[in-house]
């Protein structure tokens, strides 16, 4: 935090681990907290956070509970304070000088200040956890090594695959658990895991890249590649648009049973 008409620079280090966020938030609350104190009149405080603006702009009892002290806070002072928003790295030489304060506060040997996580900083610290504890695990896994080799991080929350039909047939084709000749003998349901066109194992990359009888989804999924200057593998049809939408498509116009 820096106040240039007063000359006051503060930097300390908070809890290992805060959402960032979090962090915008209680700099924030510095602010207003040395505001209150020292009775400084037209204050305006500069941010490069926008979830923090809108934060305050916003009224929800679910909201962070540091919004709602400083909104306290707010409500018990005389005077306006007007909090603004401005772009990061634009040349504002203030608010460079506040990006140093708060790196050099990352060189402290000890916490400076303990702060409580919120639901956002819970939920991230956990992800991280399974995500360590998934990757540390998947030597000694048996199944879901393709699945991972997509998605080492996790499942993007953000994907939306929808109908329903199409989440589950692309997530049968990533987890090879579908009823292609190669699955279909390996729990009994097959005499034999070939093609019946190709008289080669029938497996996942088979089917999208190399099946004769389905060499016009191939066609089309090299044409989506090329486009996206990308070159064709299974990392890359099974993890993202307009790749998964076209394996779709074509398995439900053509009535294929994945």
């Amino acid at each position: 935090m820096y106040v240039p008409s007063l000359n006051v620079r503060l930097s300390y280090r908070l809890s290992d681990g805060i959402h960032i966020d979090m962090v915008e938030l209680d700099a924030i609350f510095s602010a207003i907290s040395l505001i209150s104190v020292h009775h400084i009149s037209n204050p305006l405080i500069i941010t490069d956070s926008l979830h923090a603006v809108t934060a305050f702009s916003r009224s929800s009892i679910f909201e962070n509970s540091l919004v709602h002290i400083c909104r306290d806070i707010v409500a018990n002072i005389d005077t306006s304070i007007t909090l603004l928003w401005v772009p990061s790295h634009i040349g504002l030489i203030d608010h460079n000088f506040v990006d140093e304060l708060a790196k050099s506060a990352l060189d402290f040997p000890s916490i400076n200040r303990v702060v409580a996580f919120d639901l956002t900083g819970i939920c991230v610290l956990l992800k991280d956890h399974y995500i360590n504890l998934w990757n540390s695990s998947v030597p000694k896994l048996s199944a879901g090594r393709a699945y991972h080799t997509l998605f080492p991080n996790g499942r993007s929350s953000s994907e939306n695959l929808k109908p329903r039909k199409k989440d589950t047939t692309i997530t049968r084709l990533r987890f090879n658990n579908c009823r292609l000749n190669k699955y279909m003998h390996k729990i009994g349901l097959r005499t034999s895991s070939l093609c019946d066109t190709c008289n080669v194992s029938e497996d996942v990359a088979h089917f999208l890249f190399q099946c004769r009888k389905h060499a016009s989804l191939t066609s089309l999924l090299q044409d989506a590649a090329s486009a996206a200057k990308h070159s064709l593998s299974l990392a890359l049809v099974l993890s993202q648009e307009p790749f998964l939408s076209i394996i779709y498509n074509y398995i439900s116009v053509n009535n294929i049973a994945i």
